[in-house]
């Protein structure tokens, strides 16, 4: 009978041991942030005086304002395709010392996801304050910083703007 000590397969059952218990690991450990957070973050009402830059929005304005088709994924004003919506961008305040804002018109059955792309496509574009109309009360507009959207990756994109 013959006693060498260690058998060639205990290498192999070694590395399929820690290969399995890194794959559990992997895939119960918490994700964080991805899971966690929203579609995308906006900026509370204390951010620019949320109040103060919405009280000069008029009916037409929001009337006027750009409509996010969002099946084309584009940007309409006056039923007109529009790439670039930094000419439609209204001013903060009278001197305009803080940047324009843009008001987003969405259709009333507007899911969380279609919000998403629109003020991704903001981001995009640099625009990071927005005033969203509300659908039951369209005089109660609110204009919000975009802090961060997540993208179609699901990354978190901050708005620099």
């Amino acid at each position: 009978m013959r006693v060498t000590g260690r058998s060639k397969r205990t290498p192999l059952l070694v590395a399929a041991v820690a290969l399995l218990v890194a794959a559990n690991a992997w895939w119960f450990w918490p994700r964080g942030d991805a899971q966690n957070t929203a579609a995308f973050q906006l900026a509370d009402s204390s951010d620019y005086g949320r109040c103060s830059v919405a009280a000069g929005i008029t009916r037409a304005d929001i009337d006027a304002a750009s409509f996010y088709d969002a099946a084309a994924d584009r940007w309409l004003v006056q039923g007109k395709p529009i790439a670039d919506l930094h000419g439609h961008m209204l001013p903060a305040e009278p001197r305009g010392k803080r940047p324009g804002f843009v008001i987003a018109g969405l259709a009333q059955q507007a899911t969380t996801e279609d919000v998403r792309k629109a003020l991704l496509n903001l981001t995009g574009q640099g625009i990071c304050l927005v005033a969203l109309p509300d659908a039951v009360d369209p005089q109660g507009v609110s204009v919000h910083r975009i802090v961060a959207v997540r993208d179609d990756r699901g990354e978190l994109r901050h708005c620099k703007g």
